[in-house]
């Protein structure tokens, strides 16, 4: 997997400024177990200054493994 992007994150700030949303944190299969989307995740947030976060979670989308 050299040279490849082990996943992604990102979220958004609502229009008023007081809350982040975490839309996504996601992973290539062959990176997961290891601690990286916890050290994006931590990444990410670190530098938010809303007073509030939120998780969008679709109810719907299968969990794989």
């Amino acid at each position: 997997m050299s040279g490849e992007h082990a996943g992604f994150t990102y979220g958004f700030t609502a229009r008023d400024g007081t809350t982040f949303t975490l839309c996504e944190n996601m992973l290539r299969t062959g990176n997961r177990g290891r601690g990286i989307s916890q050290v994006m995740h931590d990444e990410l947030m670190s530098h938010r200054n809303e007073d509030r976060t939120q998780l969008l979670v679709r109810r719907s989308r299968p969990f794989s493994t």
